[in-house]
């Protein structure tokens, strides 16, 4: 975010994401479905990101966030495994199946520490 102007009685401030990390239109409007709803399947964030960008098909979604998982600068999203009964698979923030794997840790090990007050 950046400073724009701070001439009035309210600082106006840009978001810069988008300069900042090379993206393009479809690739802000995956992100900020994925930011807003978490994991989702590129059918739904077709039909969710018309405002910021009106796909015009399921695979120029797929190509789209098969790019932000496959960047050279970084992963911005995840594909996840397929879940059962689903027949889409859904992609999530990299940075948030990071956080979901350390607290799959955490718990476990919280889990021993319980199961050890009872051997």
């Amino acid at each position: 975010m950046r400073m724009v102007e701070d001439t009035g009685r309210a600082a106006k401030y840009r978001e810069t994401f988008k300069e900042e990390l090379a993206l393009s239109q479809k690739e802000v409007a995956a992100l900020c479905i994925l930011m807003l709803r978490g994991a989702q399947t590129p059918g739904e964030i077709k039909g969710r990101s018309g405002r910021i960008y009106n796909f015009q098909s399921l695979e120029e979604t797929e190509e789209v966030l098969q790019a932000l998982t496959d960047r050279a600068e970084g992963a911005l999203a995840s594909k996840l495994e397929r879940q059962t009964g689903m027949k889409e698979r859904l992609f999530s923030l990299e940075g948030e199946l990071e956080r979901l794997k350390l607290e799959i840790e955490e718990l476990k090990s919280a889990f021993a520490r319980f199961k050890k007050q009872f051997e």
